[in-house]
């Protein structure tokens, strides 16, 4: 009998999504770039979320600055995702600060330990090949931020525009599980542009629709570096 209710589940989930359904998914999964991967959150609640993220990452997409925006999701970048589905939505997520993963202070520890044997040496850091092995040095690598939950991005019907789903924003975190990892990306470039202009579709049909108003430009950071 579980064969049988596999094999119908197995058929469910093969089966293609309307075309309705399937652009939507596609315009949702545009959010998440592969390349802006940085890291997973491994605790999260409806104000704050804690995400861990590598060194090897954070280089990679020019560095995580204080009050920029993270996507979290399980949406897996490039797929078209079932949008009438739990899992088809991306929270919004806003850098705060560093937070301690539960090794900090064994971190800790081996940090300062190195520091010392390399105390007077202008041409090493604590982290010299020569003083730290690659093992301990990529493990260390690991650092934890703390965020604040902006919101949520899912896609759903507008009545008010006559379109059947509409990718909307709800200011809030309606769910979460706590044993359900979400993997972490940065907002940028066009997708950090669809998330600073986003507009709520319900308002095209208002009055106010065409009042837009420049009101400057996105920058990470003070610290404005080119590869950023």
């Amino acid at each position: 009998m579980s064969n049988l209710f596999t094999n119908i589940i197995e058929q469910l989930d093969n089966t293609p999504l309307p075309d309705d359904i399937l652009k939507a998914g596609i315009e949702l999964a545009e959010l998440v770039e592969a390349d802006a991967y940085v890291g997973e959150v491994y605790s999260i609640g409806y104000d704050e979320a804690l995400v861990q993220i590598h060194d090897f990452n954070r280089r990679q997409v020019g560095g995580i600055p204080a009050l920029s925006f993270l996507l979290a999701t399980r949406i897996i970048p490039g797929s078209n995702p079932d949008v009438r589905k739990e899992d088809a939505s991306i929270i919004l997520l806003r850098v705060l600060d560093h937070a301690d993963l539960p090794n900090a202070q064994e971190a800790l520890r081996v940090r300062v330990e190195n520091a010392q044997r390399v105390s007077g040496e202008l041409d090493k850091t604590f982290d010299h090949r020569d003083v730290m092995d690659p093992t301990t040095n990529n493990l260390l690598g690991y650092a934890g931020v703390r965020c604040r939950v902006i919101g949520t991005f899912y896609s759903d019907s507008s009545s008010a525009t006559g379109k059947p789903f509409e990718i909307m924003f709800g200011s809030d975190l309606s769910n979460y599980y706590p044993n359900r990892g979400l993997k972490v990306f940065k907002a940028r470039g066009e997708v950090l542009k669809r998330i600073v202009n986003y507009r709520d579709p319900r308002l095209d049909n208002s009055e106010h629709k065409d009042l837009l108003v420049q009101v400057g430009e996105v920058r990470y950071a003070s610290t404005n570096r080119p590869f950023q």
